[in-house]
């Protein structure tokens, strides 16, 4: 026999159950959206920006042995190698690994030479090299060498 409180606790775990799956639905999707923004060419810039930032803040500081505060070469230096990771960093995270980055270029140049060979009208001169025009490509008369004098 089904009372009027049977039926409820049926509604209330009905309700639970539909709020439970609707939690996870909206876990999955902030999950999908925060890995979005972390690979997105922002978040990972803004992520090198930081971890930089926090390097140098928490990088010890050393004195140098002559006493002066140092000369401007090891900062051009730094602001090279931050750049310098930066688009390993962005290149890493585009191939995955060197030998995919490798990959990539090798195929991209294979392309262009492609596209550049293809591209290029044939020239009466390459037609002869290549033997396209047969018989009717127009030869030129072999040229004697000078003569040199004779001593």
């Amino acid at each position: 026999m089904i009372t009027k409180f049977d039926e409820e606790i049926q509604e209330v775990e009905a309700r639970l159950a539909r709020e439970r799956e609707a939690l996870v639905h909206q876990a999955e999707d902030l999950g999908h959206t925060a890995r979005e923004a972390a690979i997105s060419p922002k978040g990972l810039m803004a992520a090198a920006a930081v971890g930089f930032m926090l390097g140098e803040l928490t990088r010890p500081r050393r004195a140098h042995a002559n006493g002066n505060a140092g000369s401007s070469a090891p900062r051009k230096l730094g602001f090279g190698g931050i750049i310098g990771g930066a688009a390993l960093a962005l290149l890493r995270s585009r191939y995955g690994s060197p030998a995919a980055l490798s990959r990539a270029a090798w195929e991209f140049a294979a392309a262009q030479r492609a596209h550049r060979n293809s591209t290029r009208a044939p020239t009466a001169a390459g037609a002869a090299r290549s033997g396209s025009y047969g018989a009717s490509a127009p030869t030129r008369a072999p040229v004697a060498p000078p003569a040199s004098p004779v001593p």
